[in-house]
């Protein structure tokens, strides 16, 4: 095979080994293929490798294409770890810069801000490991109200006091 780059003005010849013939697997007779234990079958030299190799070659793929509502649920989460996710995150920090007990306004304030870096990084965690779409923007606006409503309960608490 000739290879050529740049319109033909460096050409390469490359040398491509011929294809291999496709060999038979053999499936051992248990109930689940890479069963162990009582349940395996103690004969068969079986791996998932080859369940895998075996799907490809028959021109089944493993891995399904993303679809268009794939995207957009991505996409989706994206948008909820940046805008409510992130005033989750701030409405938390002020809950906790006046909850925090014992100590000057700047320090609570400079611990709150400290903490709400792993608030934020927890709140990504869960965005993203949630199943469903409507749990997660349900809980962040749940959260947001919550810690938005407490936020100004003691902000004007503090301020008539």
């Amino acid at each position: 095979m000739r290879s050529c780059l740049n319109n033909a003005q460096w050409c390469v010849n490359v040398a491509v080994p011929p294809p291999q013939p496709i060999r038979a697997i053999a499936r051992p007779d248990g109930p689940t293929p890479g069963a162990r234990g009582a349940q395996a079958n103690p004969g068969a030299n079986y791996s998932v490798h080859d369940d895998l190799t075996a799907a490809f070659r028959d021109g089944k793929t493993m891995v399904k294409k993303t679809s268009r509502s794939g995207r957009w649920h991505v996409a989706s989460r994206v948008i909820a770890a940046l805008i409510p996710g992130f005033l989750v995150t701030n409405t938390t920090g002020i809950l906790l810069s006046f909850l925090i007990p014992g100590v000057d306004k700047l320090t609570a304030i400079a611990t709150a801000t400290v903490l709400s870096y792993v608030i934020y990084t927890a709140i990504i965690l869960w965005i993203f490991s949630v199943e469903r779409l409507r749990t997660v923007w349900l809980g962040l606006l749940g959260a947001l109200a919550v810690t938005g409503a407490g936020s100004w309960l003691m902000y004007t608490l503090e301020a008539a006091a």
